[in-house]
């Protein structure tokens, strides 16, 4: 997934050249650490309906929320896409987030939401 954000970064900005630049980057989140915060950050989380486990998403999203403050720039956002809804919603309000916008997609048979978060 992240080779393939590449290559279409990649292609937009050879056809849009005012693009701002943008940076992919790929890894465990459980370990990752920003070397500056970010304007906006858009994850594709683990949805732990197909694979994995449910409750490994659960923390997963718990630790991803609670961190944004050290991702995110003041006023930037957090675009997360996901199965998950209501445990996006749960984390973000315990964390001094609100969803700002939702978004429901159509995927292999799912049914995900693009849900922004933005600061209280």
């Amino acid at each position: 997934a992240v080779a393939a954000a590449r290559k279409n970064i990649a292609a937009a900005q050879a056809d849009f050249s005012e693009m701002t630049p943008l940076e992919v980057l790929g890894g465990d989140l459980r370990s990752f650490r920003p070397n500056a915060p970010f304007h906006e950050l858009y994850a594709n989380l683990p949805f732990g309906v197909r694979v994995g486990d449910g409750d490994e998403a659960e923390t997963l999203y718990a630790k991803l929320i609670a961190r944004l403050d050290e991702y995110l720039l003041p006023g930037g956002f957090a675009l997360l896409y996901t199965t998950r809804r209501a445990s996006v919603e749960r984390h973000a309000k315990r964390s001094g987030w609100k969803i700002g916008d939702a978004m429901r997609f159509s995927a292999g048979g799912l049914s995900p939401w693009g849900l922004i978060l933005t600061r209280r």
